[in-house]
C-alpha cells in the first residue's frame, strides 16, 4: 500500500511539475530551483507572433506547491529555437527567471520579465518598428541588434529596468538608419566592451559603470542621465548631461567624475569663472539694449536741431 502511494505521489509531483512551468517543456528539478526547457511546439502562435508566457509559482498553486515540496523559484531556458515567420513576445512573471541563448527571430522581439532575465548569442533578421525588453535586472550578452530590415523603416530600441542592466560585448543600434536607442535603469547600469549607437541614445541610471572599450555614440544627440559614473566615452554632435548641453561638436568627448581634491578645487574656479563671464556678457547685452531703446525713443525733430546748431557754431568759431 505504502508502495502504492508513493508511486501516485511521485505521478502527481511530476504532473505538477508541468503544470507550474505551464507545460512549456521538459522539467529538471534541483535542490534549489525548477528549470524548464521551452519546446518550440509549445509556444503559442497567433497570426502575428509567436507567445512565450513563462511564470513562476502563482497564489492560487502555492499550498499545492508547498505540499509536494515544489514550492521553488522556476529558471526558464530558451535555447536554440528558430521563430522566423513571425514576432516574437516573451512574458516574465510572478518572479520567475528567463534565459534566452542562440536563438533566431525573424521579426520584432519583445520582452517583459519581472525578475532576472539573459540574453545572449541571440540574433534578429529583421527589426520593423521597435524592440523592447524589459526586466527587473537585465543582462546582455554578445548581441548585434540594428535594423536589418530597411535604412528608411523608424527604430526604437528601448532596454528598461526597475534595478539593474549590464551590456557585454555588444553592440547595440547603428548610426544614420533612423534608429533611436534608450537605455533606462532606476539604479545600475553597466556596459562593457560594447557600442551603443544610433541617430539619438539616452542612457540614464543613478550609477553608470563602463570600461574603456566601451561607448555612446549617436549622430543627433546623446541624452546621459547619471547621479554617479566612473568614465564614459561619447561622440555626437550634440551631448546632453543632466539636462545641461557639454558639447555641439562631433568629437570624442570623454567624461570622467574625479576624487582629485585638486582638481575639484580646479573645476569649482573654472566653473565659477564661466559663471562670472555669463553674468557679465548678460548685464552688458542688458545695458547695449536700454541704451538702443532709449536711443530709438529719442525725438528725431531734436536731433536735426542738434545738427543745425552745431554746424552755425562751427560757421560762427570759424
Amino acid at each position: 500500500m505504502n508502495n502504492i502511494k508513493q508511486k501516485l505521489y511521485t505521478i502527481i509531483r511530476n504532473q505538477l511539475k508541468r503544470k507550474l512551468t505551464n507545460h512549456l517543456g521538459k522539467v529538471v528539478e534541483e535542490e534549489d530551483k525548477l528549470i524548464c526547457y521551452v519546446n518550440k511546439r509549445n509556444c503559442k502562435k497567433n497570426k502575428f507572433e509567436y507567445i512565450i508566457k513563462c511564470k513562476g509559482i502563482e497564489k492560487s498553486n502555492q499550498e499545492l506547491a508547498k505540499l509536494y515540496k515544489l514550492d521553488k523559484p522556476i529558471c526558464y531556458i530558451i535555447d536554440g529555437l528558430q521563430l522566423t515567420e513571425h514576432s516574437m513576445l516573451i512574458f516574465g512573471y510572478d518572479d520567475c527567471e528567463v534565459i534566452i541563448r542562440n536563438c533566431q527571430f525573424g521579426f520584432d522581439l519583445n520582452i517583459h520579465v519581472n525578475n532576472k532575465c539573459t540574453i545572449e548569442n541571440t540574433h534578429i533578421q529583421a527589426l520593423s518598428s521597435y524592440l523592447s525588453i524589459g526586466a527587473t535586472n537585465l543582462i546582455i550578452n554578445n548581441m548585434n541588434i540594428h535594423n536589418e530590415l530597411s535604412i528608411s523603416s523608424p527604430l526604437h530600441i528601448i532596454f528598461g529596468s526597475a534595478e539593474s542592466i549590464e551590456i557585454n560585448d555588444s553592440n547595440i543600434g547603428k548610426e544614420n538608419e533612423n534608429t533611436r536607442v534608450s537605455i533606462i535603469s532606476n539604479q545600475a547600469l553597466t556596459i562593457k566592451n560594447s557600442k551603443i549607437s544610433g541617430d539619438a541614445v539616452k542612457f540614464a541610471a543613478k550609477k553608470i559603470t563602463a570600461d574603456k572599450n566601451s561607448a555612446l555614440i549617436a549622430s543627433k544627440k546623446v541624452d546621459l542621465i547619471a547621479e554617479d559614473f566612473n568614465q564614459i566615452s561619447i561622440t555626437s554632435n550634440n551631448i546632453i548631461f543632466n539636462g545641461k548641453k557639454i558639447s555641439e561638436h562631433k568629437k570624442l568627448v570623454v567624461l570622467e567624475k574625479t576624487t582629485d581634491p585638486l582638481k575639484i578645487k580646479r573645476l569649482k574656479l573654472i566653473n565659477l569663472l564661466k559663471k562670472v563671464k555669463f553674468e557679465c556678457e548678460k548685464t552688458n547685452a542688458e545695458e547695449s539694449t536700454k541704451y538702443q531703446e532709449k536711443l530709438a525713443q529719442k525725438p528725431i525733430r531734436k536731433m536735426e536741431n542738434q545738427t543745425w546748431k552745431t554746424k552755425k557754431y562751427h560757421r560762427n568759431y570759424q
